[in-house]
Order: structure tokens, then sequence, then C-alpha cells
């Protein structure tokens, strides 16, 4: 919104407003933030960032009065300009390097102003003046991308990515998925895990998803020690690759939940004791490390676990090399991956899934786009999944003593029903019995309701392992695991459900 200059200014903080209002325009996000634009770079600066703008102000003001401008003056300026547009109902978009509206996809090259646009069996490389319904939010650490090679096809895909990344062949499909799926702002992303020993590539395979998706300078990210921190970092990264990650506490674990799904982050505001900022946003996150301890079960259901093999000497080489090489394969892989979301796009609204996990936007654009691939290979994407899902549950099971013991019962009892309160005792004589220090877990149940509470919560994760836990709501509370036929026979937990259940088509 272009805003109106003061006629006859009577004052310095007059004419500071009247210079701002000749070369900035304002405007408020899909947020209500409001925030001005420079008509000629089209650089945004938020009101938030009130320094910035202050110091445009005064530079404009010495650069046409030869002289300078007290401080109370420019807060005055700045003032005015912030009243008018916490007023302004002209709303337009505000995105980082990827926005969508509806069908279409625009990336932001940040190269000489050109922005990919794919939509629905179309990818074109376009200006932007060619946009006029938002904007894209540029800073000082985005790099720019490199011009993709939209004459290489879908079909390439997974060639090309298995030349850059050490990942096994069975998880390649599933890792082409996730990639293509972060060019697509308006669904829910799962958490990234990438595990692995040293040596095996982790921190490349991260960077080399940043040259992907979001270059920057800031490359990988360090875990903060606090959430509001956290949300702050989130805030800034449209992809955050954290690095080297140990343990997550249940903080950490939740902000990082809420941010993969979509939803609104809250901080404290600078400067201030009790203020906070509300910040809705939605993010990519990317966590590696040697062996992380993640015990939320919460989380391990929004994520993708990769498991990296070291690389052997014959095959490793220089980061240089990887580099270069990298760089001159980019503009293909850019290219392939606009086109696989491109023809994804096209089959999304004729393609219907039933009985969808958790992540369900992800699964079933993801389909289309393993589809987009190669005819056939959105089964192998539901099921590779599927298998994901599982194997992610397993890895936490030795962290989550209720999990660990429920287990323990069905693969060497097989058929359990009792009272709440005797398999609260059994599983503390399983602790006892099978743990190294014999102690029981400071975490662990105290008392009958606790633990029925924890069972109710970790029903999705049981029934992913092929555990069939029933608890009876009579006054003595009663629990089943298992059935009477398995007794003493372990629950076969390779059970998956039958591809053809899943998919059918309109």
């Amino acid at each position: 919104m272009k805003i109106s200059s003061f006629i006859q200014p009577h004052n310095e903080a007059d004419k500071a407003y009247n210079l701002a209002t000749e070369k900035i325009e304002v405007y408020t996000d899909q947020n209500h933030e409001p925030y001005i634009i420079i008509r000629d770079s089209k650089y945004i600066i938020y009101f938030a960032n009130r320094d910035e703008i202050k110091r445009l102000v005064i530079k404009w003001y010495i650069d046409k009065y030869k002289t300078t401008i007290r401080p109370t003056d420019v807060n005055t300026a700045l003032e005015t300009l912030y009243a008018q547009a916490e007023n302004c109902n002209d709303i337009k978009d505000v995105a980082t390097r990827i926005y969508q509206k509806n069908d279409v996809i625009y990336y932001d090259l940040y190269n000489s102003n050109k922005i990919v646009k794919c939509s629905k069996g179309n990818v074109s490389v376009i200006t932007e003046t060619e946009i006029q319904d938002f904007y894209f939010i540029r800073d000082n650490f985005q790099i720019p991308q490199c011009i993709p090679n939209l004459e290489v096809s879908s079909a390439n895909l997974l060639d090309i990515i298995s030349k850059h990344f050490n990942i096994a062949k069975q998880h390649s499909l599933l890792f082409a998925v996730c990639v293509c799926t972060a060019f697509i702002p308006n669904i829910n992303h799962p958490i990234l895990i990438i595990e692995g020993e040293k040596g095996s590539g982790k921190s490349t395979m991260c960077r080399n998803l940043l040259n992907i998706i979001n270059p920057t300078k800031k490359e990988l990210l360090v875990m903060p020690n606090d959430t509001n921190n956290l949300v702050t970092v989130l805030s800034n990264n449209y992809l955050a690759c954290f690095d080297n990650i140990g343990a997550l506490g249940t903080e950490h674990s939740n902000t990082l939940c809420l941010a993969v799904t979509g939803g609104t982050l809250s901080k404290r505001k600078l400067y201030t004791d009790n203020a906070e900022i509300s910040i809705n946003i939605r993010r990519i996150v990317v966590l590696n490390g040697l062996a992380l301890q993640i015990a939320q079960s919460d989380l391990v259901d929004r994520s993708i676990m990769l498991y990296l093999n070291r690389i052997s000497e014959e095959n490793r080489n220089t980061e240089s090399n990887l580099n270069i090489n990298f760089a001159r394969d980019l503009p293909d892989l850019l290219g392939s991956i606009f086109n696989t979301i491109s023809k994804a796009l096209s089959l999304y609204g004729h393609t219907k899934l039933n009985n969808l996990p958790r992540m369900a936007d992800f699964c079933a654009i993801g389909y289309c786009i393993a589809e987009s691939i190669e005819e056939g290979k959105g089964e192998q994407f539901i099921k590779d999944y599927a298998d994901n899902i599982k194997f992610a549950t397993e890895s936490i099971v030795g962290d989550n003593p209720v999990l660990e013991c429920i287990k323990y019962i069905a693969d060497n009892i097989g058929y359990w029903h009792s009272t709440m309160s005797e398999l609260l005792l059994k599983m503390r004589s399983i602790i006892e019995n099978t743990h190294i220090d014999r102690r029981i877990p400071a975490n662990f149940p105290k008392n009958p309701s606790a633990l029925s509470r924890k069972l109710n919560n970790y029903q999705h994760d049981l029934k992913t392992l092929g555990i069939s836990v029933e608890i009876g709501r009579s006054t003595d509370r009663y629990v089943t695991i298992g059935s009477p036929e398995n007794i003493n026979v372990a629950v076969d937990t390779d059970k998956t459900d039958d591809i053809e259940d899943i998919i059918n088509f309109d």
C-alpha cells in the first residue's frame, strides 16, 4: 500500500516521514505482521527490525538535506510509519525461498530475480515482475541457486541422487520423495533423522540437502539449549539442518513436532520478561548424529530414519572433488525434481489413498511423486514408508522401559491377561531380571493408573510393532497382551497391511 505524505511538513520528523513515503510501501503479511518494501529493490524489512529501517531513513535524510537529523525526529517518523503499516488492510504474503498458491509452486532462485514456476504439467523460469500476489523475503545469508536444466526428466532422479548421497538402495526412493516434497511448502513434512557411524557422510548429506533446497551461508546448525532460541532458529530457516545431535528433551521434541506439521510457536519478545510473539510456521527439519537418543514416540511417529554405513576407503573422495561433482550435476538434479513435482501435481487430484498414516499429506503426495518417477513406484513408496515407521518405532523400544517390557512379554510369553496391578509387578520383575543395573528407571510408572495412561498413549506404537494390547474398563482394570493361541509363541511383528488395501483409484 502506498502511503500519502504530508502536504506541508512542519518539522524534521515530517520531512523524514515524507522521504520514506517516496521510497517505500507498507503491507501486512499472512501472519498480520507489518513490513515495508523498498520499491526500487523489492527489499523487505519487518518493523520488528526497526534499527535497519531507522538507518535507511537517516541515510535518505542525509542524502536529501546534506545534514544530520536528531534521533527523536527519526523515531517519530518511524512510529508514524509503523502506525500506518499496523492499520494497513493490504495483505500480501511473504515467503522465504518457496511459496505455494493452490496448485502452483514458486521457487526463488535468488539469481537475477529469476523464479521457477511449477504447476500441473508445466515448469518454467519466470522473472519477479511476473508475480503480483506475494513477495519473497531475502537476506544476506541466502546464496543464489543455479538455473535448473528442465530438459532432464523425472526418470533420471534416482540415478542422480544415488551418485551424490550415501543412501542404501532400499531407502533411495523414500529419500528421493523427501527431497521432492521439501519443495512443496503447504504440507506436513516428516523429520528426517540421519544416523550413522563416523565417516558415513552425514554432514555432507545435510550440506547437499541445503544446496538443493535452500542454499545459505549458515550451513549446518547447532541445536539451541532452550526452546525460545529454537523457535527463533526455526522461524529464520525454511530448512533447518541440526548437526551432531545426541539427545532431545521433551520440550525440544514438542517444538520440532509442531514446526514440521505446522502450527503457532511462541517465543519471548526481546527485552521483555513476559511479552510473547506468536509465529505461525511450517518448516523442514533434519537431525543427524552418531546415535540419536530419542525416546518421545510422538516425534518418532513424525520421522523418517535413515542409517548410513561408513564410506569405504576405496570410495572415499576429497571434499573439494565432491563439491565440484555435485555442483556440476545440480542443474540436472533440480530440473528432474521440478519435472517430477509437476507430474505429481497432475496425478494428485486423481489418486485416492486409504488407511493413511499420521503424516497423511506427505504420504499422499509422496505416492504421486513416486509414481511420477516410475509407474508402479507408488506402491513401493507406501511399503517403504510403512517399513520405516516400524523401524523407527522399534528403535525407541530400548530407550522406553514400558515398551521394552511389553515387547518382552509378547516375544517371550506370547499371551498375558491380568489386572493392571499384576502387570506392573511383572514389568518390574522383568526390569530387575533383565537390566544390567537391575534398577527401576525414574520415569517408570509408579502405580497402575499411571501404567494404564502410558499404555493408552503407546497404543499406536504397539500396533506398529504388531503387538495387541487391550485395556478393560471394569472396576479392577485388566489388561490383555496378545491372544491365547500365541502363548509361548513369539509374536510375528513383520506383518504389514496388504498394499492393495491401501491404494485404490477413482
